[in-house]
């Protein structure tokens, strides 16, 4: 079970990462993952106490966003797109620890 406050922290970066990459590209881009991924590289372990490679989460990005429009795209995205990366990278952490 994720911790709630880690899905707090972590829709929190999420949007942040929103309002960022938005000031940034000013537009669509359909790079939007890895460059949300970047953004929060420095800033997973020390909020979160994990650390994905950019790659992984970009991947993680890509698959949340994908699950959020096809299954439920009236929940907020922040919150979704944490809660699915947090226990996805929890249970990875469990099957390989």
């Amino acid at each position: 079970m994720v911790e709630p406050n880690k899905v707090t922290r972590l829709s929190e970066l999420l949007s942040a990462a929103a309002h960022a990459h938005h000031d940034a590209t000013g537009g669509p881009d359909h790079d939007w993952a890895n460059w949300y991924a970047r953004f929060l590289e420095h800033e997973m372990e020390p909020s979160l106490g994990i650390d994905p490679s950019v790659d992984d989460m970009a991947s993680l990005l890509r698959i949340a966003a994908d699950k959020h429009r096809d299954e439920t795209d009236h929940l907020p995205w922040p919150s979704y797109y944490a809660e699915l990366i947090l226990e996805t990278l929890e249970n990875e952490a469990e099957r390989s620890g």
